[in-house]
Parts: structure tokens; C-alpha cells; sequence
């Protein structure tokens, strides 16, 4: 994550893992694979859950 290429859009700083083929988020942190198929799509489904704050969900329920 430290060496990991970031930048910031709407609030929400957007970290790319490359080679990763993942991605996931947690609070305001989006960190996704650049080469990812279907980029967009997941970006916008990870941008719902940071919307709706499902982090705060997650350690609840753990």
C-alpha cells in the first residue's frame, strides 16, 4: 500500500494494487486493481458501499 499509485476524486482516495485482480473498500479508501475487467462497473458497485457505509456494517457484525 505504500508504494501504491493514489488519488483523490469526490472525497474518496482511490489506491491501485496492481496485479492484484481485486478490488474492495473500506470506509473512504477504494482500492482496486487498474487493469481490472470491467473497471467502471466495480468502481461503481465499490462506490455504493462507501456511500452506504458498509464498513461501519462490517466490524459491527464481526
Amino acid at each position: 500500500m505504500r508504494n501504491a499509485k493514489r488519488r483523490k476524486e469526490n472525497g474518496i482516495t482511490l489506491i491501485e494494487i496492481n496485479h492484484s485482480k481485486m478490488a474492495f473498500s473500506f470506509f473512504n479508501l477504494l482500492f482496486i486493481d487498474p487493469e481490472m475487467n470491467q473497471k467502471d462497473t466495480v468502481l461503481k458497485h465499490e462506490m455504493v458501499h462507501i456511500k452506504q457505509k458498509h464498513s461501519i456494517d462490517i466490524l459491527f457484525f464481526d
